[in-house]
């Protein structure tokens, strides 16, 4: 019997202790791993869009089939969403009722926080495709294309790394239900050991 216990205590108990202990330090290490390989958490991409990438586009002009259409301007009547603020070389385009409607069309699905950069860019856009001499339609029509292209792989890339996040919380939830189980094991021979030496 007391070859039994003491094969029990100095070998059973340190080789149950010992692989509890690298099966503990594993999960820490799997842990680090997956978030450091798999889980993507930077900011996200860039949805800038520049003039040059505009004018790069249409040149030379091409006329695309559009349902956007803008009139001479007549008027300076500039009725757009409170948010926004119109630069003063996107007025001289947008002061008539129609191209208003088009363009709080574009804004109006954009969140509060990105309209004014929308139409800071398209004025960046406009002044140098008017340096260019290239026509305004074709201009303001290529922009809002890259621009909402840009701002569809931005919420697509959020939408990936929120479900990444997602799985790789799951996954350090799981870690550590296994952790706490191996520590139970832990535990348990400690009150094992200790329970006979007192009896002893």
């Amino acid at each position: 019997m007391q070859a039994i216990d003491k094969f029990e205590k100095k070998f059973l108990f340190g080789l149950t202790r010992v692989f509890a202990m690298l099966i503990i330090f594993g999960i820490l290490i799997s842990v680090g791993i997956v978030g450091m390989l798999f889980v993507d958490f930077s900011k996200g991409i860039n949805t800038q869009v520049t003039a040059i990438e505009v004018t790069d586009a249409i040149k030379p002009p091409v006329v695309e089939n559009t349902t956007s259409t803008y009139s001479t301007p007549s008027s300076t009547n500039l009725n757009l969403l409170p948010s926004v603020k119109l630069p003063f070389v996107l007025q001289k385009h947008f002061n008539e009722p129609e191209n208003i409607k088009i363009l709080n069309s574009w804004l109006d699905v954009l969140p509060l926080d990105a309209q004014q950069n929308f139409i800071d860019e398209m004025a960046i856009t406009v002044t140098e495709s008017d340096k260019l001499k290239l026509p305004f339609v074709d201009a303001i029509n290529k922009y809002k294309q890259l621009k909402f292209k840009k701002l569809d792989e931005e919420r697509a890339a959020k939408a990936e790394r929120q479900l990444q996040q997602t799985y790789f919380a799951a996954f350090v939830f799981g870690a550590v239900t296994l952790i706490a189980l191996f520590s139970l094991i832990l535990v348990l021979l400690a009150i094992e050991r200790n329970t006979r030496q007192v009896e002893k």
